[in-house]
């Protein structure tokens, strides 16, 4: 028998550029990694 996914890992979303929860991040983590996706996505243009 399958054990059931954490309900509270479900809705985590994982940081492609750091590796760790989005939610984990500070402020100042948030903003570092959201500059490096929009330069990463704005590169593949």
């Amino acid at each position: 028998m399958m054990s059931k996914p954490d309900p509270t890992d479900a809705n985590e979303q994982i940081c492609p550029l750091c590796n760790k929860l989005i939610s984990k991040h500070t402020p100042e983590q948030m903003l570092e990694c959201s500059k490096k996706l929009q330069n990463v996505k704005s590169e593949d243009v």
